[in-house]
């Protein structure tokens, strides 16, 4: 079996144009914006931990092994996906949402993670699934809000709050990053407008030798009667 010609090689004496590459844009801020949730998530998950290592009327251990086994997996889907072995980013995201609605249980100082949780919902799972979700996400953090403190219209609307601006972020990011990779690919197609008008000028020229020879047909004189 032949190999296919390289890109940017000649294939019958028409010139065939390379393919354009990814967006570097777009891949280098969808990893700022996993990075920077990273972070966030290991600095809301440290506070709440700390919080309720201090504030546990029993022992803390179980908390502890609570929150080890919530950051673990977190850890090992980040990993996952940052090397591109498993995409199942959703069954990642659902398991997590469950083992910070159990850690609530145990403390509601690991209430602050929701804002993380509603980023990381809209967006990794698909809109069916999203939606849903940030509701699971917005009862846990306000029945949460509600254990730790007075009753009252803050500790409804602070969780909600935050909760809808991580959708807004979350939005506008992706916003940011579909942008990047349309500018990438309007640059990648003016590069390629002069290499293409030289194969449409190459083609063009071979035109005429391309054409078959025909020979026209030699018409029989009509006899005089």
């Amino acid at each position: 079996m032949e190999a296919p010609p390289a890109p940017g090689r000649d294939t019958g004496g028409v010139p065939v144009p390379d393919q354009p590459p990814m967006s570097r844009a777009s891949v280098t801020a969808d990893r700022y914006v996993q990075w920077g949730g990273h972070l966030l998530f290991a600095v809301l998950m440290g506070i709440g931990l700390a919080r309720a290592a201090g504030s546990a009327t029993g022992s803390p251990l179980p908390v502890i092994l609570g929150a080890t086994a919530v950051a673990c997996w977190y850890v090992v889907g980040a990993v996952a996906i940052a090397v591109r072995r498993d995409r199942r980013e959703a069954a990642w995201v659902l398991v997590l949402l469950a083992g910070w609605s159990v850690l609530t249980v145990f403390s509601p100082d690991f209430v602050w993670v929701a804002f993380v949780l509603a980023m990381l919902c809209w967006h990794f799972l698909p809109l069916v699934l999203a939606v849903p979700a940030e509701l699971v996400v917005a009862v846990v953090a306000v029945t949460a809000a509600l254990r730790d403190g007075p009753a009252g219209a803050g500790s409804i609307l602070g969780p909600l709050i935050g909760i809808a601006t991580a959708i807004a972020v979350t939005e506008t990011l992706h916003r940011v990053v579909d942008a990047a990779a349309a500018r990438d690919g309007d640059a990648i197609g003016t590069r390629q407008i002069p290499r293409r008008a030289r194969t449409i000028v190459h083609l063009i020229r071979q035109a005429p030798a391309l054409r078959p020879n025909r020979t026209p047909p030699t018409r029989c004189p009509t006899p005089f009667i």
